[in-house]
């Protein structure tokens, strides 16, 4: 029993903590997430660009997305909103 003991000491000083994992983990999770992840507000503001820029849009509306002037709409074959009036 003793041997099987110590082999379980050895590799278990042998694992990596995951310490770099939790530290990512801590950044990205925000101080108060919402206890319901279909609510949103998991991750903290600023850590993902974007996220941010989605959650912006989500909260203001398409014309918080619409810095470029409709350059990307128009790209990808869409009408810019300002193309729509």
């Amino acid at each position: 029993m003793q041997g099987s003991s110590s082999a379980l000491l050895k590799n278990a000083a042998a694992m990596d903590s995951l310490a770099d994992v939790c530290s990512d983990i801590k950044a990205a999770i925000s101080d108060k997430p919402n206890l319901l992840v279909h609510e949103g507000g998991i991750l903290r503001e600023g850590y993902s660009e974007q996220v941010d820029r989605l959650r912006n849009v989500r909260d203001k509306g398409h014309q918080a997305d619409n810095r470029d002037g409709g350059r990307r709409a128009r790209a990808h074959g869409h009408k810019a909103p300002q193309d729509r009036l």
